[in-house]
């Protein structure tokens, strides 16, 4: 009985320990999640993968509750070909930023590129976009998915007239659209 007692206790003290080691601090004014989040997607849409998930890890290891650094992780980690770890990734991302339409844009892009191995991808894609579109009416991203959703599904009228939708905001996605 001691011996159960004293290896419980050891085992308890163990893990106190582990479990104050350091948190991540920021190293300079430009180390926050926000500059690492968008470092990341920097390198996502130059296909560097790799890159781009220690972006995200290290966003996350700044603020582990930042929405935008799980959803960058889960859609590399997806684009990577690891799509059930992007999956549950995304899930926590989606947890996280609820009200968030950058976060469910970036879940739809994950839906969007992993198209050939689900059946139900384009209704996914879509729904996810059409909560961020729900957050905010305007969002230009999530008008440009759905376009590229409806393309990808063989549905060109619909691709079209988001893509129109897309130009006439005259941002950042009217010269892919």
């Amino acid at each position: 009985m001691k011996k159960y007692l004293t290896l419980s206790s050891l085992l308890i003290l163990a893990l106190l320990v582990a479990g104050c080691g350091p948190k991540a601090t920021s190293q300079s004014y430009v180390d926050t999640p926000e500059s690492h989040y968008r470092a990341g997607m920097r390198y996502l849409e130059d296909k560097e993968y790799n890159s781009a998930n220690q972006e995200f890890n290290r966003s996350i290891a700044l603020d582990k509750k930042f929405a935008l650094g799980w959803a960058g992780l889960g859609l590399a980690t997806g684009l990577n070909g690891d799509l059930k770890q992007g999956l549950k990734q995304m899930d926590k991302a989606l947890d996280l930023g609820k009200k968030n339409a950058d976060v469910h844009v970036l879940a739809g892009r994950l839906w969007i590129a992993h198209r050939g191995e689900y059946k139900k991808w384009h209704k996914k894609a879509v729904k996810e976009l059409e909560y961020a579109l729900d957050r905010d009416k305007r969002h230009e991203g999530a008008q440009y998915y759905i376009g590229e959703a409806h393309f990808y599904n063989y549905d060109f009228a619909g691709a079209e007239s988001q893509f129109r939708l897309v130009i006439d905001l005259k941002g950042d996605y009217s010269g892919k659209a």
